[in-house]
């Protein structure tokens, strides 16, 4: 039953980026049609549209294993031939609200497409990055801990999963303030300009700088733990401090070894520790050993295993 219910958490980003990308989407479609032309709002309700459904399109793809790598080479192939020849729609004379649909559309199309291609160069790229590698690095091996116990040493970013959410947000807030001080300082030129410039000036730009932004604040965050888990509790250390946490008093502990979301994420009734490694330069982390697996069982704790393996939780 659990395991269920963490299948249908998993999900719930790309289905609200969904949600919001359509509503946002929606919105632009009406005022193209209240204003009969493209205006600072329509295009900035596009952009923004976009994104949340290009983000919700590889939130989804990313939760599908190796299908889903093949869905995401053939959409993001579709996407970038469709946006290529956006400059050669024309005017349609149609519907009033078919042409609301694919002007607005030809915009919204730019910002998912741009994420949709950097996630893409990015899970691409990491398999390259892993496929040259003999064996995995050396910080990625269990290794005897001074004090007892196995430990790996990663680079990662002490976050939880809602503020990674609240840093995603901030990002395109960021950006998309940027975005409306161009709009509003160009307002007497955009009108004139064509799909494919609107594409090219705007929106790319706008997924260009919400990624950038959330990758510096990924970097400025990110330092070196040591995660050690001995015969009593998981330590976790870094620049001389350390935080214990008795297997007893373990309440939740998520290992997630590969992926953008891998992670270590404790909880007891007063602390939740989280460390984000699947956003740093550590491609991933290494498999519970036999012995840590048998410490957490006989404490009480019980595993769930993810669909994809990837995710093992363990519940009191």
């Amino acid at each position: 039953m659990r395991d269920a219910v963490d299948d249908r958490r998993s999900w719930v980003f790309p289905v609200v980026a969904l949600g919001a990308g359509l509503a946002l989407f929606a919105l632009a479609v009406a005022v193209v049609l209240a204003a009969s032309d493209l205006d600072i709002w329509s295009i900035l309700l596009a952009v923004v549209g976009g994104w949340a459904l290009g983000a919700a399109f590889v939130g989804a793809v990313e939760r599908l294993g190796a299908a889903g790598l093949i869905v995401h080479v053939v959409v993001a192939s579709a996407a970038g031939a469709v946006l290529a020849t956006v400059g050669s729609w024309g005017d349609l004379q149609g519907s009033p609200v078919l042409r609301a649909v694919v002007v607005a559309g030809g915009i919204a199309l730019a910002p998912a497409s741009a994420w949709i291609w950097i996630a893409l160069l990015g899970r691409v790229l990491g398999r390259i990055r892993v496929g040259r590698r003999p064996s995995p690095p050396s910080t990625l091996d269990w290794r005897a801990a001074p004090a007892g116990g196995a430990a790996v040493e990663v680079r990662a970013v002490s976050m939880s999963m809602r503020g990674l959410a609240a840093g995603i947000v901030l990002a395109i807030i960021a950006a998309a303030v940027l975005v409306i001080a161009v709009l509003i300082g160009l307002s007497d030129v955009f009108p004139r300009l064509g799909p494919r410039s609107l594409v090219v000036l705007v929106a790319l730009p706008f997924a260009g700088l919400a990624y950038l932004a959330l990758w510096a604040v990924v970097q400025h965050r990110s330092a070196t733990y040591t995660i050690t888990f001995g015969a009593s509790d998981v330590r976790i250390a870094n620049a001389g401090r350390e935080e214990r946490f008795a297997y007893r008093d373990i309440d939740l502990l998520r290992w997630r070894e590969r992926g953008e979301y891998a992670r270590l994420e404790v909880r007891t009734a007063t602390t939740h520790r989280t460390l984000l490694v699947g956003l740093t330069r550590t491609p991933a982390l290494p498999p519970l050993s036999r012995r840590t697996v048998g410490l957490l069982e006989a404490e009480g704790l019980t595993a769930q295993v993810s669909r994809d393996r990837a995710l093992t939780t363990y519940r009191r």
